[in-house]
């Protein structure tokens, strides 16, 4: 009996550690901002055949962590939009049309774990 009342502390420890944490998610920051440009900006004389970033309102290191709704709705309010390219270790298929108010993320677990690219 002493022995099973020594051991029912260290047993409560361990099992402590396998609980369920759906909010919590690994993802890998990365150092540097990542802007996401709201619109493309005509460059002078009007010239819309080659148009440049407009000044970026969303880091797109900001939607890490969020699920995809939520990051989705995020870079909406910013003008950006948001694409799934690789779900749970898959790649998804995806255009190869260029935009540039558009994050390209990865997603695990129905949250966002990386930026591929903007564009």
């Amino acid at each position: 009996m002493r022995r099973a009342l020594v051991l029912l502390p260290v047993m409560l420890v361990a099992m402590a550690g396998c609980g369920d944490d759906d909010d919590r998610v690994d993802v890998q920051r990365p150092a540097e901002a990542i802007p996401c440009p709201t619109e493309r900006a005509l460059l002078p004389g009007g010239d819309t055949t080659t148009p440049t970033p407009a000044a970026p309102k969303l880091d797109a290191r900001d939607l890490l962590g969020l699920t995809v709704d939520d990051a989705s709705a995020r870079a909406q309010d910013a003008g950006c939009s948001v694409r799934v390219l690789r779900r749970d270790g898959d790649d998804l298929p995806g255009t190869l049309d260029l935009r540039h108010n558009r994050v390209n993320v990865e997603e695990r677990d129905g949250r966002v774990v990386g930026i591929l690219n903007v564009g």
